[in-house]
């Protein structure tokens, strides 16, 4: 179901296999090790939550990490302009930080206690599907056949995935 995932991915983001060279550029590059590196976080994430007795606790100091990796970067980097912040931008920083991270990741790592890799994969990739939808109904986005069939794709190995898993999960107890 990966596969049906991946294809539905591919034709969701509308590319077109024939002019794929001209097409790649490094954002999405960029994309692409972001996505390996994050399912790598899926499945770091899936055996640690085993043995955490406090997943608040791991989950701060995933975030401190995080921020102590990136931090370096921001201060002695010469792309980024720094002028005066304003209080709407603090806020946004705050609301990305809260919500966006801490929050998320205390989501996920509550949720993959019970919820196998794969299942857990399966949800994050149902992301792309309702940017979508929220952005079609949001903003008036336009959605090509093309589009809505990989969201179609996306959708349906989810659901196949979790469907499967149930099954496989009952013959277990079973035997």
């Amino acid at each position: 179901f990966a596969v049906i995932a991946c294809a539905g991915a591919y034709l969701l983001m509308g590319l077109n296999v024939a002019a794929l060279s001209d097409q790649v550029n490094p954002g999405d590059l960029w994309t692409l090790a972001s996505a390996v590196l994050a399912a790598f976080h899926i499945i770091y994430i899936g055996r640690v939550t085993k043995t955490v007795k406090n997943p608040f606790r791991l989950n701060n100091f995933q975030s401190l990490w995080a921020l102590i990796v990136i931090l370096p970067i921001f201060l002695w980097s010469t792309e980024f302009q720094r002028g005066a912040v304003t209080s709407k931008a603090l806020i946004g920083v705050f609301i990305l930080a809260s919500a966006c991270s801490v929050l998320a990741f205390f989501i996920q790592v509550r949720a993959q206690k019970v919820l196998s890799d794969t299942t857990a994969s399966m949800i994050f990739l149902l992301e792309s599907p309702y940017a979508f939808f929220f952005a079609y109904l949001l903003l008036d986005d336009t959605l090509t056949i093309q589009q809505a069939m990989g969201a179609v794709l996306i959708v349906t190995s989810a659901v196949a995935t979790v469907l499967f898993e149930q099954r496989g999960l009952k013959r277990k107890r079973l035997v």
